[in-house]
């Protein structure tokens, strides 16, 4: 996190395939899917590339990826959606998780306020994975949009931008 903070981490942004991406991640996260009897399933628009560093983009979706899975109870549910809305790619993360209160979602992304929480099987985090997300898709010109509810989960909607030269607001 700090190497980004500090610019030593050089965006090098370029098209990449959205869906490739995803299902590389679901693949390396596998094992804890199948650990917490999790469904996940995937609704993806075919050949959606955005114009990203594709390893920032990567660290990004795995962190809210992990969350997901985190705070997910066993035989929960976890759904990708990935879609093209005006001049941003989409991807979605939706699950039946714990969720949050509005304050705790405002702290979400403020290294100041970094905190962690056991997970629903006392999985333990160092309270920055979020904190990385933010930083990686910011660096990539887009954002994070997130809602939640408390007992019903938390919904995360990364907005990165289809085109070279395009910053998200």
């Amino acid at each position: 996190w700090q190497n980004i903070q500090l610019g030593k981490i050089v965006c090098r942004p370029s098209s990449v395939d959205v869906q490739v991406l995803v299902m590389d991640v679901l693949e390396e996260e596998k094992e804890r899917i199948s650990a917490k009897q999790l469904e996940v399933s995937c609704k993806m628009e075919k050949n959606l590339c955005v114009w990203v560093d594709r390893n920032l983009f990567s660290l990004a979706f795995r962190h809210i990826l992990s969350n997901a899975i985190k705070f997910t109870p066993r035989q929960g549910r976890i759904e990708i959606k990935t879609y093209k809305t005006g001049h941003a790619g989409v991807i979605q993360i939706k699950d039946s998780g714990v969720g949050m209160e509005d304050e705790k979602i405002k702290l979400l992304f403020r290294s100041e306020t970094a905190f962690s929480t056991f997970g629903t099987e006392n999985e333990r985090g160092t309270g920055m994975g979020l904190l990385i997300a933010h930083e990686s898709v910011t660096k990539n010109k887009g954002f994070i949009f997130v809602s939640s509810q408390v007992g019903k989960g938390s919904v995360f909607s990364i907005h990165l931008p289809l085109k070279k030269d395009l910053a998200l607001s």
